[in-house]
C-alpha cells in the first residue's frame, strides 16, 4: 500500500505546487480543502513511511487527504 502512495507522489511534484490556483475563483471552502489536501499529502506519506512498522494501520493515512478532497473539496458546495 505504501508503494502506491509513493507512486502518487510523482504527479504531486508537478501539480501540488499549483494548488494555490484553487483560489482564483474565490476564497471558498472547497478551495481551502483542496489546497490543504494537496499541501499535506507528502507529509502524510512521510508519516506513513516512518511509522509503518510501529503501527501498520497508519499506511492508510494518506487516504484521509484523498477522501477529504473528493468528499468536500471536489464538489463546490459554497456556490449553492
Amino acid at each position: 500500500m505504501l508503494v502506491m502512495w509513493v507512486i502518487l507522489l510523482v504527479p504531486w511534484l508537478f501539480f501540488g505546487p499549483a494548488s494555490g490556483m484553487a483560489f482564483d475563483g474565490g476564497y471558498y471552502w472547497s478551495a481551502y480543502v483542496f489546497a490543504w489536501s494537496a499541501m499535506t499529502y507528502p507529509l502524510s506519506v512521510g508519516m506513513a513511511f516512518i511509522f509503518k512498522r510501529k503501527c501498520p494501520a497508519l499506511t492508510f493515512l494518506p487516504l484521509v487527504n484523498i477522501v477529504l478532497w473528493l468528499g468536500v473539496g471536489l464538489p463546490d458546495w459554497s456556490t449553492h
